[in-house]
């Protein structure tokens, strides 16, 4: 493989902008101000997301309601949980998130007085006079049921077999550079192997920094600066720039926020040697 002698190091934060909304939200059993109005997709038991079955029913058994949607669906929430998750303005503050309410601060075996659906949410009196209301949507999106925690965890990476030599997963930086579809499937192929080669990135080092901004912002460092160029040099105190071998190892471990992805332009050096061995 060609020697890696241009690095760029990344530290990589998953993007949790979610689009902006406008929910009105109220607080069952609270007093004073009335509704208030929130630009929070964190906080609320309410999503926002259409299309999603209704709440018809829900009935109490034992330390759990079972809750009935209109597709046909049941599930079971424990009550303890529900509790814990009211975020009412009596429980916390909705325009923030942070809780007045603690799974210490009622009793472990709590049990609703009552239940019921209306207007396609659940709604939950509980013994000390507070009410609560849970959207369908926020219900679904949060259910811990076997069957919907298997559907959000559908996606399986993708295990590194003696075939990924013969079918390495590559693109084209003309394509992942040059058009949204050509990005995505860089993205799908990161993160479904977990490693990805882009090919014609050519020698250009803006190229290279043009490639490692689109994988998110640019971790510059005191020892590496914004780009480090790996080459071998006679007397060094790094190991990066001699000729000994590295072991397999991961980059700034012992940072506070080392680097969640790495990016080596590889070049061709004229000299033989200096194979690379990605783990």
């Amino acid at each position: 493989m060609p020697v890696p002698v241009r690095r760029g190091e990344l530290h990589h934060r998953p993007d949790h902008r979610r689009r902006r909304r406008l929910e009105r939200v109220s607080g069952p059993g609270s007093t004073g101000a009335g509704d208030i109005e929130v630009h929070n997709p964190f906080v609320g038991n309410r999503l926002g997301f259409d299309g999603l079955p209704a709440v018809t029913g829900a009935v109490i058994t034992g330390r759990v309601t079972e809750v009935a949607f209109a597709d046909g669906r049941r599930r079971r929430y424990h009550h303890q949980w529900l509790r814990h998750c009211c975020y009412c303005r009596e429980c916390g503050n909705p325009a923030d998130g942070i809780r007045r309410v603690t799974v210490i601060s009622f009793d472990s075996g709590i049990t609703p007085a009552d239940t019921w659906a209306a207007e396609g949410d659940l709604h939950v009196a509980w013994p000390d006079g507070h009410r609560s209301a849970y959207g369908a949507d926020w219900l679904i999106h949060n259910s811990y049921d076997t069957a919907d925690r298997a559907r959000r965890s559908a996606w399986r990476p993708a295990l590194w077999r003696s075939e990924l030599a013969e079918d390495f997963p590559s693109v084209e930086w003309s394509s992942a550079g040059g058009s949204d579809s050509g990005r995505l499937e860089m993205y799908r192929l990161l993160r479904d192997f977990g490693v990805v080669r882009v090919g014609g990135l050519g020698t250009d080092p803006e190229r290279t920094e043009a490639l490692a901004s689109l994988l998110g912002p640019i971790h510059e460092t005191t020892v590496y600066g914004r780009i480090y160029d790996v080459r071998a040099e006679p007397v060094s105190k790094l190991g990066a720039k001699t000729g000994m071998a590295q072991a397999p190892h991961i980059d700034d471990a012992f940072q506070y926020s080392p680097p969640g992805i790495d990016v080596f332009h590889c070049l061709a050096g004229a000299g033989s040697g200096g194979s690379s061995t990605y783990v």
